[in-house]
């Protein structure tokens, strides 16, 4: 995962950032890239990840034209406090 790799951190890192187990993020990261991560994830655990990621400063992003997603980081290595 892009975001994860882009601020140092490995699965654990994220799964304990998250509140996720570690089996969770070495699942959704062998998902092929054409598969819908809703299909076989709960939407709650994508939520705590997606946020996870956000509070440490990255944006995700959607490029219509392209219909592709990508991140950038608006506060690199900073927590957002909720």
């Amino acid at each position: 995962m892009a975001a994860r790799v882009s601020l140092g951190w490995g699965q654990k890192e994220l799964a304990e950032a998250a509140g996720v187990s570690l089996t969770s993020i070495r699942k959704l990261e062998a998902l092929p890239p054409s598969a819908e991560p809703l299909d076989s994830l709960r939407p709650s655990l994508i939520r705590k990840i997606v946020t996870a990621l956000q509070g440490a400063g990255v944006e995700f992003t959607y490029e219509q034209e392209a219909q592709r997603l990508g991140v950038t980081f608006y506060r690199t290595g900073a927590i957002r406090s909720s």
